[in-house]
């Protein structure tokens, strides 16, 4: 009986034993798929997916910001559900800074480096990358960049951001002889996320540094900025004018906000259906696949367009986020109509005068859509608002990343105005008072 179906049951046992192969090596093969996509996408700053994108941002296809992928819908999410991608791994950052990243194992001069512990688990996330130790920013001198809360006490600066505590997920009691602690505040806006407040009052009084989004942080620290370009490029004359036959843009995906959708419908009246059109969640679609600003189709739709809606969801000083740069790229060059931080102050931290309009300039919403109509009607006046790009280019976020802390970097090394103090007697209500609605307000 057991000669009889042994054939049978070793035909069978083999059959089994061939499909566990194939599934096995199946298996491999996407482990190998999804080693290589992570490896690529990390190594290759050219490449960005949308959940690797640092907040929800723009276009890629520029080269300076080669390390950046946008979104054309809103960036209403938390960086937590966006990561961040700070740092490629093991590679030297491409960017018009003049800092870079290299791997622990570069050469470092005893006693010359000082050590930055990393409190914020956003910035920190390069550090914690399995595999790799402390990094080396290279600026004028040198810092070593730590996320082990083992190095507390023997760091010479601590950051910290009240959004993303960590290592520490509360603040010290005390802080060690010498210590500067520095208090960061970048991607969200202050009104919505009150969560912070008691670590931010925990901070204050012990913070020597602020190293935020506005203007008047010790060490600035915006969304972007621009920065010169090379000297001896030749100027081109473009005329952006061409081409264009629509006025106003907006993405929009989160509905909410009324000030903001009350004004731009608002402007739609005024300036005609045809004139100002509404894409994303709360408006149009626009029939295009992709959500990337790098995509042809997305750049032919947004080439056709004056002016772009950068209307915040929130109005706090400085909070000023990928909405205004949305039209200052050069593949999809428009002029942005900002609504936003506390006024037009905020913005010329970051931008030249006459590179925007800002709603609060304006005594009514009739004569904000009057003088769009007249740019409109005007091609020379129009192009002036271009004139700064023959000098200046926006600046990619991991250029921003290794600005700010080499400045904190330079500071530790010069021993200067390392305790300015800059937020008064309460950093909680100098990060978190004063916000406004999100609605214009108008000049009187």
């Amino acid at each position: 009986m057991l000669e009889g179906n042994w054939p049978v049951a070793e035909n069978t046992r083999l059959q089994r034993c061939g499909r566990y192969t194939v599934f096995a090596c199946l298996l491999t093969l996407a482990t190998f798929g999804v080693a290589l996509f992570t490896a690529y996408s990390w190594d290759n700053p050219g490449f960005v997916s949308l959940s690797a994108a640092l907040q929800v941002g723009l276009s890629g296809e520029d080269d300076d910001l080669t390390d950046q992928g946008f979104s054309v819908n809103e960036s209403e999410m938390s960086a937590s559900e966006l990561q961040g991608r700070f740092w490629p791994d093991q590679k030297n950052v491409t960017s018009n800074a003049t800092t870079e990243v290299v791997p622990r194992t570069a050469v470092s001069l005893p006693g010359t480096s000082k050590l930055i512990l990393v409190n914020c688990a956003e910035d920190g996330k390069p550090i914690k990358k399995k595999g790799s130790k402390d990094r080396i920013l290279h600026c004028p001198h040198q810092c070593n960049m730590t996320n082990n809360k083992a190095d507390l006490s023997r760091a010479d600066a601590v950051v910290f951001n009240p959004l993303w505590m960590a290592p520490l997920k509360v603040p010290p009691r005390t802080k060690a002889p010498g210590q500067i602690w520095a208090y960061s505040f970048h991607f969200e806006s202050a009104s919505g996320h009150g969560f912070a407040r008691g670590t931010t009052k925990a901070l204050s009084g012990k913070v020597d540094l602020t190293m935020t989004y506005k203007g008047r942080s010790d060490i600035f620290r915006p969304y972007y900025r621009l920065s010169a370009l090379q000297p001896g490029l030749p100027d081109v004359h473009v005329d952006y004018a061409k081409g264009k036959p629509y006025l106003l843009l907006w993405f929009v995906s989160n509905c909410g906000a009324r000030g903001r959708m009350s004004l731009f419908k608002q402007l739609q009246k005024l300036l005609g259906p045809d004139k100002a059109h509404m894409f994303g969640s709360c408006g149009m679609r626009s029939g295009c696949k992709s959500k990337h600003s790098a995509d042809p189709c997305n750049v032919q739709l947004m080439s056709k367009y004056k002016f772009y809606a950068a209307f915040e969801n929130a109005r706090c000083e400085g909070y000023i986020t990928e909405k205004f740069f949305r039209g200052l790229i050069r593949s999809t060059p428009m002029v942005p109509l900002a609504l936003g931080g506390l006024g037009r102050r905020d913005y010329e931290y970051i931008a030249p005068p006459e590179s925007f309009l800002h709603v609060d300039d304006f005594s009514s919403v009739e004569a904000l859509a009057k003088t769009l109509l007249e740019i409109d009607a005007d091609d020379r006046r129009y192009n002036r608002f271009h004139a700064w790009r023959q000098r200046l280019t926006v600046t990619s976020q991991h250029a921003n990343y290794h600005t700010a802390y080499c400045e904190l970097c330079e500071r530790l090394h010069s021993g200067q105005h390392l305790h300015p103090r800059s937020y008064g007697t309460s950093l909680e209500r100098w990060m978190f008072d004063g916000c406004l609605s999100d609605g214009p307000r108008w000049k009187a």
